[in-house]
């Protein structure tokens, strides 16, 4: 009887140390995960939000004058000046003195619904009409215009062969919004490039979100 008794009372010890080992190495697992999560926290510097400027009246008007730049081409939702946008060249872009644009224009909610239909033969009558035959006027009416600008001041002359002026990192970039409610530019984010990534990425991403604000009918 007594064998049996402290039998019990051993296995109860063993299963009590047993479990208390298993609760501390959890409360140790959490523990290191929580340190983890807050170092990761640390090392990705928190984005803050970017409060929108209007632009000054001169900005405005140089701004304007680079809608009409070069022609455009269709993309899924927008259209884009190809290749390498509106590059700055004083000699040969007159009305071109901010720096190297890449212009787009998105469609609003009603447009990306029209424009889904259309065939592609459509789809380049469009885009001649928008080359041809609108003004920078109806084209802010039309469209809801953005440029991502390196401004002059960070370009480079005879760093690449296929553009004469080219950024040198560090650099800015800007992103402006012709706003139609308020007939009014506005800056409405930028970053500064550390690394070739951060401009393709920065921009990509940009460009997803203003797709989705367009379709869902944001300003």
């Amino acid at each position: 009887m007594k064998k049996k008794f402290l039998f019990r009372v051993l296995f109860s010890i063993l299963i009590f140390f047993s479990c208390k080992e298993k609760q501390s190495n959890e409360e140790k697992i959490i523990d290191d995960a929580i340190s983890i999560q807050k170092s990761t926290k640390k090392s990705q510097p928190e984005r803050k939000e970017f409060k929108r400027t209007k632009v000054t009246s001169d900005y405005y008007n140089a701004l304007d004058s680079i809608l009409k730049c070069s022609d455009y081409v269709y993309v899924d939702y927008y259209f884009r000046m190809p290749d390498y946008g509106c590059v700055f060249n004083p000699e040969l872009v007159k009305d071109n003195k901010l720096g190297w644009a890449d212009i787009m224009l998105f469609l609003n909610k009603k447009d990306q619904a029209i424009y889904d239909k259309f065939s592609d033969d459509k789809l380049y009558e469009m885009e001649d009409e928008l080359n041809n035959n609108l003004s920078i006027q109806k084209i802010k009416e039309n469209f809801i215009p953005i440029i991502f600008l390196i401004e002059s001041k960070y370009l480079s002359s005879g760093i690449n062969n296929e553009i004469l002026y080219y950024p040198s990192i560090p650099y800015m970039k800007k992103l402006f919004m012709y706003d139609n409610k308020k007939s009014n530019w506005y800056l409405i984010d930028s970053i500064e490039v550390k690394q070739e990534n951060d401009d393709r990425n920065w921009v990509n991403t940009n460009i997803n979100n203003l797709i989705d604000k367009a379709g869902n009918g944001s300003d």
